[in-house]
C-alpha cells in the first residue's frame, strides 16, 4: 500500500482490499485510516507519521480481526529529499504466531513439571557446573532454592562426590555409552552430611558430537 502523509490510498493490491472487507476500485484514493477503528487506526497512524517525520523505515506488529500482521514501512522521498509518499508491506504471520503461542504453552507445561517433579532433575555442563537444577533435587541436597544450588556448586565433582573419583567414573561411563541408568553415588549434602544417590543420565551433544 502506498499513501501520502494524510493517510489517502494511492496504490494497493487485491490483498489489502480483501483484507479490508472491500475492493480495490472502493479503497483508492480513500483514507485508510478511515478503515480502521479509532484505536488501530490512531496507532498506525503515529508510526507511519514517524517515518514522514523522521525519513526512517519503522517495522511493527499488530493485532485486527484476529489475525496477526508484520508491518514494514518504508519512505518515499521527492526531488527535494522530502518524504511525501510510504509504502507499506503487510505480512499475515497467524500461523507462525500461534505455532510460537502453542511452542511457549508447550515449554510452560514442560516447566511445571520439571520443577515440581518428586524426583531430582538437572542439567549440567561436563566441566561440572549446573544449568538448571529442580526443586526436588535442591531439597535433596539442603540447599533452600534451585537458584541457590546453582550458584553455590560450581565444580560439582569436587564439591558433591564424597569420592570424586565416582564422578569421573560417571563421566566416562557417559562419554562411552550416551546414557547411564542406576549410577549409584554417595554426595555430599549442604550442611555436609551424606546421602546416597542413584541417577539416570543421558548426554546431549552438539552436532559436531561433541
Amino acid at each position: 500500500t502506498v499513501l501520502d502523509r494524510d493517510g489517502t490510498v494511492l496504490l494497493c493490491n487485491t490483498t489489502v482490499a480483501e483484507r479490508l472487507g472491500t475492493s480495490v476500485a472502493q479503497l483508492l484514493h480513500t483514507c485508510l485510516y478511515d478503515h480502521f477503528p479509532p484505536d488501530v487506526a490512531a496507532a498506525r497512524r503515529e508510526r507511519y507519521d514517524r517515518v514522514f517525520a523522521t525519513g526512517q523505515p519503522v517495522r511493527f506488529e499488530d493485532i485486527r480481526a484476529d489475525r496477526y500482521y508484520d508491518q514494514h514501512v518504508y519512505p518515499i522521498f521527492d526531488e527535494q529529499g522530502e518524504v511525501s509518499r510510504v509504502v507499506v508491506y503487510a505480512n499475515d504471520i497467524t500461523e507462525r504466531r500461534l505455532v510460537e503461542e502453542a511452542l511457549l504453552k508447550s515449554e510452560e507445561e514442560y516447566r511445571n513439571i520439571y520443577d515440581n517433579a518428586m524426583v531430582g532433575i538437572f542439567q549440567s555442563t561436563p566441566e561440572g557446573r549446573y544449568l538448571r537444577v529442580n526443586n526436588a533435587l535442591a531439597s535433596i541436597h539442603g540447599f533452600s532454592s534451585p537458584k541457590e544450588m546453582a550458584e553455590t556448586v560450581t565444580r560439582i565433582g569436587e564439591q558433591l562426590y564424597v569420592d570424586p573419583q565416582d564422578r569421573q567414573r560417571y563421566m566416562d561411563l557417559l562419554r562411552k555409552d550416551d546414557k547411564i541408568r542406576g549410577y549409584e553415588a554417595q554426595l555430599y549434602r549442604k550442611d555436609g552430611s551424606t546421602v546416597w544417590i542413584s541417577m539416570n543420565v543421558r548426554a546431549v551433544r552438539n552436532p559436531d558430537g561433541s
